[in-house]
């Protein structure tokens, strides 16, 4: 079974379903969506039996960490995370300007330069 919007081999993901009104089948680009957000996918028709199981993810498929079986697609824990640590980064870069009365001196491509230098410093011991 082909995607209908990209056209790729569809997964068969009956076996991951977690709730049955679940699609039987996914696209495998996670990029894929339907209109109202979701991951583009494929029910079996009501009363037919299922296709032979040869339509599998490929070997290198994205895994379920890379990629939501089904459901709107929005940043992870992780990206919420370094979000959050980012506004923290530029918050704090501002306050220390502000207290020693140097926020005149830099123009935004510098105070964006040193958030994100402390970002750097500090994303990489979460």
């Amino acid at each position: 079974m082909n995607c209908p919007r990209c056209s790729k081999e569809m997964l068969d993901v009956r076996e991951l379903k977690t709730n049955p009104k679940a699609p039987d089948f996914q696209c495998p680009d996670a990029s894929c969506l339907n209109d109202k957000g979701y991951r583009t996918g494929a029910w079996l028709p009501k009363g037919r039996s299922a296709p032979p199981r040869a339509v599998q993810g490929p070997p290198n498929g994205p895994s379920a960490s890379q990629a939501p079986l089904n459901g709107p697609v929005g940043p992870s824990a992780r990206e919420k995370q370094l979000g959050d640590l980012y506004w923290r980064c530029f918050t704090e870069v501002l306050t220390v300007l502000k207290q020693e009365k140097l926020v005149d001196m830099f123009h935004g491509d510098a105070i964006a330069a040193m958030a994100a230098t402390l970002f750097i410093a500090r994303s990489k011991v979460l």
